[in-house]
């Protein structure tokens, strides 16, 4: 009968490696010339019986392991830009969290364990990890505690103040009062700078006295003006230790000015003018309505 080349290509790996290894039937192999295809599929059988991928031995070799031991899971960032760092482990193991980004303290996130390896076995395939230690933006107004806002106030009181002293002779401020808080945060999806912004709103009272707007040109008049101008600070966060983190020296000031009724002539009529707006419904389109794409805001002025 004559012999395929497959019978006689696998029939010589098969006496080979049985005529070197104990087990194989205990018999001499035969002459490869002499060898039937039947001999041949026997001398494939005895080995596939002894060390086939059939043989269940091979599955009780696989190692055994934790894919989280060593495993090390940082949260870095200030939240919401915040993203997960995974290191560590077991080099014949991906990793892969649930969440990459976007978590803030308290979310909890789950990494999956997953190997090409056939001769490794995970003991566990999934881990939770709860996100801590991260700063955050401040997301909402109550979340900036009050004795932090009562040093923001008064930063924007003195430095307000200290302004006025620039005025023209002929306008000095009466008063100065608190009237409330523009709070802008980022929207989600957006990374905005700054990712929050905090206005401390007032309302100024001035004493002028000067050439009156539509007047004679000629006769000093007296009266008083109302103006509304802000102090603003920026990216306001809690740190991990809830403390709240403001730097106070880098608050502004309004960069809005209009003009008095009041003035003086130098050649031509010049009038005084105020860092900020004449009503709070300018303020308000400025600071917050065109910002409202991609802000969220809250307001406390009245």
């Amino acid at each position: 009968m004559k012999k395929s080349f497959k019978s006689v290509f696998m029939a010589v790996l098969a006496v080979a490696l049985c005529a070197s290894m104990v087990g194989c039937g205990n018999k001499k192999s035969k002459d490869i010339d002499n060898m039937t295809e039947k001999d041949a599929e026997k001398s494939m059988e005895n080995f596939d019986k002894k060390y086939g991928e059939n043989d269940d031995s091979s599955k009780a070799k696989k190692e055994k392991i934790d894919p989280f031991e060593n495993l090390s899971v940082t949260f870095v960032g200030t939240s919401p830009n915040s993203s997960v760092e995974i290191s560590g482990g077991n080099d014949s193991v991906t990793y892969s969290p649930d969440i990459k980004s976007g978590m803030k303290n308290g979310d909890v996130v789950t990494i999956t364990a997953e190997t090409d390896y056939s001769n490794i076995s995970l003991k566990e395939n999934k881990k939770q990890y709860t996100v801590d230690g991260l700063s955050a933006y401040a997301m909402k107004l109550e979340e900036i505690p009050d004795d932090m806002k009562e040093k923001m106030q008064k930063q924007a009181n003195d430095a307000i103040k200290a302004s006025t002293a620039s005025w023209h002779q002929g306008v000095s401020l009466k008063q100065l009062d608190f009237v409330g808080y523009y709070f802008l945060t980022s929207k989600d999806g957006f990374n905005q700078t700054p990712y929050n912004q905090l206005y401390c709103v007032y309302k100024g009272t001035a004493n002028v006295t000067g050439l009156k707007r539509d007047g004679d040109g000629k006769t000093q008049e007296t009266g008083e003006e109302t103006f509304y101008t802000y102090y603003t600070y920026s990216d306001i966060m809690l740190l991990n230790d809830n403390k709240c983190s403001v730097d106070l020296s880098s608050g502004q000031m309004a960069s809005n000015t209009f003009e008095s009724d009041y003035g003086y002539y130098n050649l031509i009529p010049v009038f005084y003018t105020y860092d900020g707006y004449k009503d709070l419904d300018s303020m308000f389109s400025n600071c917050v309505t065109q910002m409202i794409g991609s802000y969220n805001y809250e307001s406390t002025v009245k």
